[in-house]
């Protein structure tokens, strides 16, 4: 059969059968373009493949730390239909058994109500105006959550319903990230997939989870942003070995987009998100110094993240984020009285010692009178000690002036350092009032510390352990059973496989202290702190704090299962089991 054209594009068919008929010496240029096409189209079919079976942890690393996206997918399926149903039953049935956490006859709690309202007015901004009007930020308190319900309201009719396909969406992600994360902490691939299963089930199926996703909150959101950067982040730092340049800027980017999810859901975890990454410069810098030329890479990230945490800061202001959302001007205040210092950092300026004249200076077996045997040799001495001594002033003063200009640039520096950390200490210090007094008028029978305010930054800085206390592990074992609501029930059992789960983090770090776990840890504690600085009431803590605290909880299930997953036989058991999972 004689070679023809199949098309306008002469596209090549690379399976078809009369091509294998072909005369080579007839046609050698159609027959070399024919196998050309073969090799593209069968190198094009492992690539899909690939990226089917393996997807963003590529082909580069070992086969048997890899997770197929089979699995993946299995998981997101199994927790995107649980929490699909679980959401919607708990907002049309579930709540009406819980009369303290809504009004009588509503399905939204107080928060989600405001937000619900929200989107219903952009909504109708929307259908009278046109899609002109819609904004990643509808107010100064809502972010792009609203916005996004508020277009479905536009689309499909007002029904709080909407919102709960969406979060269950993240939540599922959520779930399914932190299946990866565990898989890239562990010390061992098998004991990895375990502990993410362990984990990412707690995580998905905990009874309070309902409050955000079954309701209109941002959480699930921001949930899904902070799991996704902590994922890049430690698969970035455990892998840079066998990263070339190319996929260090490539993991950049991925980290660039986390952000900026994150800015648009949360936009004050960008502040929080440029202290870590200056840790993670250092850390960087550190190990480029101390370890291999591979270290180049890793700092290379870190730099690129940092400048990604940076440009976002800016983006969502552009694309509307006000102070309030970005943590600048949440929640001023008149009647708290906080000091900012100033007099520290005024510079005092010691004076210089005066050098002794050059009479007043001793010159030796030259000060006397010398006899005319060693006059010349004095005379000469004396010559030179002037010069010396006129050279050693001239290096004196310049000395002296560089040290000035040195000593000025260090303190301008020291003076912003503080200035912004007081600025900062200042806003913690009036948005904890402000919660603290609404805890107080609402009568909140969930809050600690309710008292305490901050006046100045040693008050802040003095409170750092406390805070830490509060936001790891309250509600505490010794109010779990002060009441025995159906709340105050679940939380309890639920801190009780919190502390067990914590306890593993120390055996990570006792007996595999990686550097992706310590980063993890310094980001979850990051946040941690600022939550546990500025919320008294343990009820909102709860809800906000989930993320990074199952970034610990993740950490502990790895310890427990590195430790006990090593020579029982239940432990060679769930390995065969979890061996199965990814085949």
């Amino acid at each position: 059969m004689p070679y023809q054209k199949t098309g306008p594009d002469h596209a090549c068919h690379c399976d078809t059968p009369d091509h294998a008929d072909l005369d080579q010496s007839n046609c050698p240029q159609v027959t070399s373009l024919l196998i050309s096409c073969k090799k593209s189209c069968v190198a094009f079919q492992r690539n899909v493949l690939r990226f089917f079976d393996y997807g963003i942890q590529g082909d580069r690393m070992n086969r048997s730390t890899r997770i197929p996206n089979k699995v993946l997918i299995w998981l997101f399926v199994i927790f995107y239909f649980y929490s699909l149903a679980a959401g919607i039953v708990f907002q049309k049935v579930l709540l009406q058994f819980l009369p303290g956490m809504v009004a009588p006859g509503a399905s939204l709690t107080t928060d989600s109500a405001y937000f619900h309202g929200i989107a219903v007015s952009l909504a109708n901004e929307i259908s009278a105006n046109g899609w002109s009007v819609w904004s990643p930020f509808p107010n100064q308190y809502t972010s792009f959550n609203v916005a996004l319900l508020g277009a479905l309201y536009a689309i499909f009719g007002v029904n709080t319903l909407l919102a709960v396909p969406l979060n269950a969406l993240f939540h599922a992600l959520s779930g399914v990230l932190l299946y990866l994360i565990a898989g890239e902490l562990s010390a061992n691939s098998s004991n990895g997939k375990i502990a993410g299963l362990i984990a990412s089930i707690i995580f998905v199926i905990f009874p309070s989870a309902l409050n955000w996703y079954g309701q209109i909150h941002k959480d699930g959101f921001a949930i899904f942003g902070i799991f996704l950067y902590a994922y890049i982040l430690v698969f970035s730092v455990k892998n840079y070995k066998s990263f070339s340049y190319y996929d260090v800027i490539k993991y950049s980017f991925y980290s660039f987009a986390a952000i900026f999810f994150i800015g648009i859901i949360r936009p004050y975890y960008l502040k929080p998100l440029l202290a870590f990454t200056l840790v993670l410069i250092s850390l960087s810098v550190w190990r480029m110094l101390t370890r291999s030329e591979q270290s180049t890479k890793i700092l290379v990230f870190a730099v690129l993240t940092t400048l990604s945490v940076v440009a976002n800061s800016t983006l969502v202001v552009i694309i509307g984020a006000t102070e309030a959302q970005l943590g600048e001007t949440y929640a001023t205040s008149d009647s708290l009285e906080f000091v900012i210092d100033k007099t520290k950092r005024e510079r005092k300026l010691e004076p210089r010692a005066e050098r002794k004249p050059r009479g007043e200076r001793g010159s030796g077996f030259c000060s006397g009178d010398p006899d005319g045997v060693l006059g010349t040799i004095c005379k000469k001495y004396s010559e030179i000690e002037e010069q010396a001594y006129l050279y050693y002033g001239i290096i004196e003063d310049q000395a002296y002036l560089y040290y000035n200009i040195i000593e000025d640039h260090a303190y301008l520096y020291y003076s912003m350092v503080e200035e912004r950390l007081e600025n900062n200490a200042k806003i913690l210090a009036e948005t904890r009032f402000k919660l603290n007094e609404y805890s107080k008028s609402v009568k909140s029978k969930s809050s600690i510390d309710i008292n305490v305010n901050f006046h100045n930054l040693d008050d802040v800085i003095s409170y750092v352990p406390r805070a830490l206390q509060i936001s790891i592990f309250a509600p505490f074992p010794d109010t779990w059973f002060d009441s025995f609501s159906p709340t105050r029930l679940i939380a309890s059992a639920e801190m009780a496989v919190i502390y067990i789960s914590l306890t593993g983090v120390l055996l990570v770090l006792f007996l595999n202290p990686r550097t992706e776990s310590i980063l993890l840890i310094i980001l979850g504690l990051t946040f941690l702190v600022i939550y546990g600085l500025t919320i008294g009431n343990v009820g909102t803590l709860y809800r906000v704090r989930y993320a990074f605290e199952f970034l610990l909880v993740v950490l502990g299930v790895v310890g427990w299962c590195d430790k006990l997953l090593v020579a029982n036989g239940s432990g060679r058991r769930l390995k065969d089991l979890s061996s199965g999972l990814t085949r």
